[in-house]
């Protein structure tokens, strides 16, 4: 029908909106940023723009935070050590560094189209450099979205928690015991249905 959606077309909107969820994560970030330099949104904004380094800004934002925190929050940014047989949970660094990289893979990778002898028809998105990496279909643009999302509102709430007053922190965002808890634990990723930043149904 003309005028309907195809399946390039939706390919083509998942990819926006992936790096729309991407730059909502980067305003969160610079959001921190000031909070923690104790500057204004628009002065961290100019600073955080020239850090085009992913690395080298994770790495700036890590040691403001010690600065600012200490060590209060680790467990919540780098997450918790192996022990006796268990496995390390990861912190919200990791996290974000996960969205960097995708990021850059949805930015840079080339879009290619592949036919089937029945008539499918899809875009995907493929590395020049490393062709035989798997591609990065709809659906992986859909899931890049979603921890993306997670992790912009992981961040900014923690911003948000560690600057208003409780009072204020509580009228916005609920319980002050259970982001006091959320805060002191590594980032479960994909978080459980009860977490406040589960992605709703």
């Amino acid at each position: 029908m003309k005028g309907s959606r195809t399946d390039d077309d939706e390919f083509r909107i998942a990819r926006s909106i992936a790096l729309e969820a991407y730059s909502d994560l980067e305003s969160s970030l610079a959001y921190l940023l000031g909070r923690l330099l104790g500057t204004t949104n628009d002065r961290a904004m100019i600073i955080f723009s020239r850090l085009t380094n992913a690395s080298a800004r994770n790495e700036i934002l890590e040691h403001l935070l010690e600065s600012v925190h200490g060590a209060k929050y680790d467990t919540y940014w780098h997450g918790q050590p192996g022990s006796g047989g268990q496995p390390k949970i990861l912190g919200l660094f990791a996290l974000i560094r996960q969205c960097d990289s995708r990021r850059n893979e949805v930015v840079h990778w080339h879009v290619a189209s592949t036919s089937t002898s029945d008539g499918e028809h899809w875009k995907d998105l493929r590395s020049a450099r490393s062709p035989d990496l798997k591609p990065l279909t709809t659906p992986d643009l859909h899931q890049f979205t979603v921890k993306a999302k997670f992790a912009h509102l992981s961040v900014f709430h923690f911003t948000q928690f560690t600057t208003k007053t409780p009072e204020v922190f509580v009228r916005s965002y609920g319980a002050l015991e259970t982001w006091t808890r959320i805060f002191a634990q590594p980032v479960p990723y994909p978080p459980s249905s009860d977490h406040p930043l589960a992605p709703k149904p």
